[in-house]
């Protein structure tokens, strides 16, 4: 059994680091063009690699934070790389998923009172939010090309938001953690807004083809 979790930890940590490096590089390269596509293919297959490994990892050594962090990786990843299609019934499904088990971690966070504590509300808190915004947004946004885009560079965003947090966290030991924790999502929420703004703008118009 040890052998089976070093390989899949294994697994999960090379996964990590292809979707750290494919996602970062997306960020570099022109939008919609054949390097975008290829490479975008290649952060999802990372990044639900990720999430799987994580599942198991999570099972072996009982970790429920590990646990929902591979929930989210799955579902940014599949909700950002189906965000232009059409839509399915796992579409509304999967927000609500992450919604119960992000509450879930937020509720276990208080009971257990460990130094995880406040990671585990702060990350369950925000993850339940972003479940629940995205439940009335898939409701009542549309399904414009406009709307789909800001759909696919917030979960896109999300996902690369995750692998920097674990890049950072796994290799970087200081007394003021914490910070590792937050400052990603905090910097990479300014990221998205920035994208958004600059790929979508005011206006249909705007949006690259």
């Amino acid at each position: 059994m040890e052998t089976l979790t070093t390989f899949f930890l294994v697994l999960h940590a090379t996964a990590g680091a292809g979707a750290l490096l494919t996602g970062t590089a997306i960020g570099f390269l022109k939008k919609g063009d054949r390097r975008h596509r290829l490479l975008g293919q290649w952060f999802v297959r990372c990044m639900l690699t990720v999430g799987g490994t994580a599942f198991f990892l999570a099972t072996v050594r009982p970790s429920p934070f590990l646990f929902v962090i591979g929930v989210y990786s799955v579902y940014v990843s599949l909700m950002g790389r189906t965000a232009f299609g059409e839509r399915r019934t796992w579409h509304n499904i999967a927000p609500w998923i992450l919604g119960l088990t992000s509450l879930a971690l937020a509720v276990w966070s208080i009971v257990q009172d460990t130094s995880m504590m406040i990671l585990g509300l702060v990350f369950g808190l925000g993850f339940l939010s972003q479940a629940v915004t995205d439940i009335i947004n898939l409701r009542t946004a549309g399904n414009s090309r406009r709307v789909k885009l800001i759909r696919h560079i917030s979960w896109m965003g999300g996902a690369l938001i995750s692998t920097w947090t674990a890049f950072l966290v796994v290799n970087i030991q200081v007394s003021w953690q914490i910070v590792l924790w937050i400052a990603p999502g905090v910097l990479g929420g300014l990221a998205i807004s920035r994208a958004i703004r600059r790929y979508v703008g005011p206006s249909p118009a705007n949006i690259p083809s």
